[in-house]
C-alpha cells in the first residue's frame, strides 16, 4: 500500500479493506491512510472523502444513515471508530459530523 501511495504522489491515499457487510455495519469499514512517506492513524480529509464514497456506493455498509470507519494502527492494536452522519440527502456535499462512541 505504501508503494501505491508513493506512486500516486498525493498528500494522502486511503485504502478500504472490505469485510462481510454484517461485520462492517457492527465494527466499521477498515480504512488505512498513507502519505508518500508513512501510514497515518487518522487524517480528517481522507476520512470524510472515504465516508462520502462509501455512503454513495456501498449502501450495505450503512447502519441507518451512519457510515462507521475503523482505522487500525499497525502494531498498536488500537481501533478508532468514527461515525460520520450526513444530515440531509440533498445533491450537495452535505454536512458531516464525526464522533467517537
Amino acid at each position: 500500500m505504501q508503494a501505491i501511495a508513493r506512486e500516486f504522489n498525493l498528500s494522502e491515499t486511503t485504502f478500504v479493506e472490505r469485510r462481510p457487510a454484517a461485520v462492517e455495519q457492527e465494527e466499521g469499514v477498515r480504512v488505512r491512510i498513507f502519505t508518500t512517506q508513512e501510514e497515518l492513524p487518522f487524517a480528517g480529509h481522507p476520512t470524510l472523502g472515504t465516508a462520502s464514497v462509501l455512503k454513495l456506493s456501498t449502501p450495505e455498509t450503512l447502519r441507518g444513515d451512519t457510515v462507521t470507519l475503523a482505522s487500525t494502527w499497525p502494531g498498536a492494536g488500537v481501533l478508532f471508530f468514527w461515525k460520520l452522519v450526513r444530515r440531509d440527502d440533498t445533491a450537495g456535499p452535505g454536512v458531516w459530523r464525526g464522533a467517537r462512541p
